[in-house]
């Protein structure tokens, strides 16, 4: 997912010489118990050359940090996503919890660092 996004960057940005560093931080979310918090609990931020170009990305790659932050969330449940605390709260039941191929993903990737370190 953040590949096409990462190569698109990459082209784009050969265009012209490069005037100065432009950043864009994703912004977080407000939970009622705990104040704000940023995507997946770390300061996520985009780093450009070009502003004009750094306006088009940056709500493509906020939808993106934001969308994986609650698929890896343990803490708190979304609407229509199953994520690991929707894992978490089946353990013991019988219920099957559909996730999605990137949630997949990197709990497979989990495992299997876990099985070498």
């Amino acid at each position: 997912m953040l590949m096409p996004l990462l190569i698109s960057m990459v082209l784009v940005s050969c265009n012209e010489k490069p005037t100065s560093l432009n950043a864009h931080i994703v912004p977080g979310d407000y939970f009622e118990n705990e104040g704000y918090v940023s995507p997946m609990n770390t300061i996520v931020s985009l780093r450009m050359y070009y502003e004009s170009q750094l306006k088009e990305v940056s709500a493509g790659f906020d939808k993106i940090v934001k969308d994986t932050s609650k698929e890896m969330d343990r803490y708190h449940l979304y609407e229509n996503i199953n994520n690991l605390k929707t894992i978490n709260d089946s353990c013991g039941s019988d219920e099957e919890v559909v996730i999605s191929t990137d949630l997949f993903d990197v709990i497979r990737l989990g495992l299997d660092i876990t099985k070498y370190s």
